[in-house]
């Protein structure tokens, strides 16, 4: 059962702590927007895999800021940075994706679908020209795996787009 009050309410709620995060500056405003949204993530069981994935994603932010000179510039951008990724992933851990995409247009929920839907399939061709890579002996060089996968990544863009013009769902 969707309920889009509800939702709608969740992403004002997101919407209006993500506005807070950016527009506050400061190491002070950003831990405490990374505070609320560590609790947040930790109460509703946010997965592993994507904790690890913000605080990479953090500390790369935070540490390319910190290389334009200004390292309390960094330490703000890294807390930045993981309260609002946390913060959306509190929101696809709560909310059934049926629920967001009832929110969207037709076609832009469509969209979503087919990005979320490619992701899995992203990350699968990754793994498999990484292996084969492996195989080879080549893991140590980016390009033996980044280059198949790219292709591969393409051709699957190309297929699904061949798709939804045959089905009346694209083209010019």
């Amino acid at each position: 059962m969707t309920r889009p009050a509800a939702t709608a309410g969740k992403l004002a709620v997101l919407a209006a702590f993500s506005l807070a995060v950016v527009l506050v500056p400061g190491i002070v405003a950003g831990g405490a927007g990374a505070t609320v949204a560590v609790a947040a993530a930790l109460v509703t069981g946010v997965p592993r895999r994507t904790w690890r994935d913000a605080v990479v994603f953090a500390v790369l932010v935070g540490a390319g800021r910190a290389w334009s000179g200004v390292p309390s510039a960094g330490v703000a951008a890294a807390l930045d940075v993981l309260a609002l990724v946390l913060a959306g992933a509190v929101l696809v851990a709560r909310t059934p994706p049926d629920e967001l995409l009832d929110l969207l247009p037709a076609r832009l929920g469509l969209a979503a679908v087919l990005m979320l839907r490619s992701i899995p399939a992203l990350a699968a061709t990754v793994a498999a020209t990484r292996e084969a890579a492996r195989a080879r002996g080549c893991e140590r060089d980016p390009r033996t795996w980044l280059t198949p996968a790219a292709i591969r990544a393409v051709a699957r863009a190309h297929a699904t787009g061949e798709a939804l013009v045959a089905r009346g769902l694209g083209g010019a």
